[in-house]
């Protein structure tokens, strides 16, 4: 599977059927089916070639799969913003983690142009669009906008994420740094989730983070903005395992967890990453795309749910 930049030899009207498949699935039910309907071939070719815009597309085993186009805002009201003006995939890749993908790399390349937020507009009534930007980390806001699409009056919800600061930068941490990253495991852990553990789970836990055939067993990786670590990710297993995952709570939701997990799935080959999730971190584990794969358990006090990541 390849993401990048439309060129010169990509066939756009290839890349416009992805747009005509897309609507014609997505909106069924929500645009008047005659407009849907009546979609000519070719309808986004011109789109392609807007000053401004940047298009990128999804490959897969040589087919196009998926399309993303992204701008500087084009409202007033938003100067300063990023915009991804469309994101599309064929209508039998959706729901298959290759969404998830292309919006990442867009957030990316956004990222690289050091936006601090970046916004897209969704329909009201595109219910599983809205559920997919919120497992993400978009957030609703209170803007909308009115459109006439076929005849018929909708609504569009606009959404925004924050992207994290461009000075981020993440490396595997050497043995003298250790210290540094336990504490702010531990840190984080008693601000966060100890109220969630009955005494023996904090004693529990205590022993475990201080155990040197546990510690000796452990790659570990921290994120840095400037010289300041701000979070950490331990793997065994060869990074199969995700072992400790804790980001200082001042940097909470502003994407630095998912860029310390994007970097372990980039380090390792596996197709599958295992996690043992304590309770508080099950929402974020699910939007990384984590799916439970067994009930919840209790040991020592500890309650935990086994989950884990296929790669698509």
């Amino acid at each position: 599977m390849e993401i990048r930049y439309l060129n010169e030899n990509d066939d756009k009207m290839l890349i416009s059927r992805i747009y005509e498949k897309s609507w014609k699935y997505a909106y069924k039910g929500i645009i008047p089916q005659d407009y849907l309907d009546g979609i000519k071939e070719g309808r986004w070719v011109n789109n392609l070639d807007i000053p401004g815009w940047s298009n990128m597309v999804m490959i897969e085993n040589g087919e196009y799969i998926g399309t993303s186009t992204f701008s500087k805002s084009r409202y007033d009201k938003y100067p300063d913003s990023s915009e991804i003006i469309s994101i599309y995939l064929l209508p039998e890749f959706i729901g298959k983690g290759y969404g998830e993908k292309l919006i990442n790399a867009v957030l990316n390349e956004l990222r690289k142009q050091n936006y601090k937020d970046v916004f897209l507009w969704v329909l009201e009534d595109n219910i599983s669009a809205r559920n997919f930007y919120e497992r993400i980390g978009f957030k609703e806001t209170d803007d909308y906008l009115n459109n006439m699409i076929g005849g018929k009056e909708l609504k569009e919800v606009r959404y925004v994420y924050m992207l994290p600061d461009n000075k981020l930068s993440i490396r595997e941490l050497g043995k003298e740094e250790y210290d540094k990253a336990f504490s702010l495991v531990l840190d984080v852990f008693n601000e966060t989730e100890a109220k969630n553990y009955s005494k023996e789970g904090i004693e529990e836990f205590y022993k475990t983070v201080h155990d040197d055939s546990f510690i000796s067993s452990l790659s570990i990786y921290g994120a840095f903005i400037d010289e300041a670590l701000i979070g950490v990710i331990a793997t065994r297993n060869n990074g199969t395992h995700i072992a400790l995952f804790f980001v200082d709570c001042g940097h909470h939701k502003q994407g630095t967890g998912r860029r310390l997990f994007e970097y372990i799935l980039n380090k390792t080959d596996s197709e599958k990453i295992t996690v043992n999730s304590s309770v508080y971190a099950r929402s974020f584990y699910h939007k990384l795309g984590f799916v439970d794969t067994d009930s919840e358990k209790d040991v020592h006090g500890i309650r935990f749910i086994p989950m884990e990541y296929i790669k698509k």
